[in-house]
């Protein structure tokens, strides 16, 4: 059903379901006859609607559907029958619509327009409206620069202490996931990351979370269902094993002698740990003078951990944006080396690099370029050697 979609790829189909089985106007959901006009005094609603949504959980806006009235003329929220928004064209209405929202919402905004058809050639816009990464936005069009917010099936302008409140709760989403992380690599570097896990004697290990910042307000997921719809791996599958646990859902390979060599845990918040304790192994890692980190596995070994779990956070229907904490644990004096040549020496134990912000599944490849300049400047060095 579209209202489990943030976004994904909806179709008329879903359009056709939420009208079909009656599905009612609510926090997550507002229909709309027509899209918004030409002139920008016809933009206001829109601007409204996509801050009132944003500065909630997100949702969608649908267009071609108007809403059923009641005997005095009244609309009640139950969508009515799929009238279509006309012939358009489809690249340029995308682009429109996501101007009018950058130029109109202030954090800026990027929503996500879906324009689809039935077989018949009849046409809607899906409007997929995140929730705002820097709570709470406003409309900043023309002379209503206000702080809108969704409630039930409608919207309202915020009051001075709604205002206030929803600014101390933007700052403390990211301070819960910092300390959130600081808890969690102290598990890692000890000698249990959980119950029944024994962590390796030897040294350096990765650590990985990947957490949507959704993930800090709170609420239990069904990770169980959505793990075993998108089998995401550790980085290490040898001797694996998969169980559910008290904290979500957990794959985990072992050595010979039963120590932890690699897991991936997803939490009931949505946040996923990676963490391998034989990412450096292989190259000679049992001798301090052959301490070698080759940075081209390394960044590709994130990248393709990144890659592998956002279709898991999808399927949990968690939108973006997400952060991306990536953490050297145990490799103070450990070389940094690219292919033949040699590189800069880390200098501290622990090396936590700072938080990345996916807001796009296409920002992958710019966050994994900041991560590798970042891992050179924790080696002594501006970049990569030549």
């Amino acid at each position: 059903m579209l209202l489990d979609m943030r976004p994904g790829t909806p179709s008329f189909a879903d359009v056709q379901e939420l009208v079909g089985l009656g599905i009612e106007e609510g926090p997550e959901l507002d229909y709309k006859k027509q899209l918004p006009g030409r002139p920008p005094s016809e933009h206001k609603e829109l601007l409204k609607d996509v801050c009132a949504l944003a500065n909630a959980n997100g949702g969608w806006l649908v267009y071609g559907v108007p809403e059923e009235l009641d005997a005095d003329g009244k609309k009640t929220g139950l969508p009515g029958e799929i009238v279509g928004v006309g012939d358009i064209n489809d690249d340029e209405e995308r682009l429109r619509l996501q101007s009018i929202i950058r130029q109109g919402i202030a954090p800026r905004l990027e929503a996500n327009p879906f324009v689809v058809r039935s077989e018949a050639g009849l046409t809607c816009v899906a409007l997929w409206v995140p929730p705002s990464t820097y709570p709470p936005c406003m409309v900043i069009s023309g002379s209503d620069s206000r702080f809108w917010m969704r409630q039930g099936g409608g919207k309202y302008a915020m009051d001075i202490e709604q205002i206030r409140r929803a600014f101390v709760e933007s700052e403390t989403w990211l301070e819960r996931l910092r300390s959130f992380r600081e808890e969690r690599l102290k598990a890692i570097g000890g000698v249990g990351a959980g119950p029944g896990l024994l962590m390796p004697p030897w040294r350096g290990r990765l650590a990985m979370h990947v957490a949507p910042l959704s993930s800090m307000r709170g609420g239990r997921l069904d990770v169980v269902g959505a793990c075993r719809a998108h089998p995401a791996m550790p980085m290490n599958t040898l001797n694996l094993t998969t169980r559910i646990n008290l904290d979500g859902f957990i794959r985990f390979s072992t050595s010979h002698d039963g120590h932890l060599v690699s897991y991936i845990q997803v939490f009931r918040s949505g946040v996923i740990e990676s963490v391998d304790c034989l990412v450096f192994k292989g190259h000679g890692h049992e001798r301090p003078e052959n301490h070698h980190i080759f940075e081209e596995d390394f960044v590709s070994l994130i990248g393709s951990q990144v890659r592998d779990q956002l279709p898991l956070l999808e399927e949990l229907a968690l939108a973006p944006p997400y952060v991306v904490m990536v953490s050297l644990l145990g490799v103070n004096s450990w070389e940094l080396a690219y292919s033949s040549t040699r590189g800069g020496v880390l200098d501290r134990d622990d090396i936590v690099l700072p938080e990345l912000l996916l807001e796009r599944r296409e920002d992958v490849d710019a966050a994994l370029a900041e991560i590798d300049e970042l891992l050179w400047q924790a080696a002594g060095l501006e970049r990569r050697p030549q």
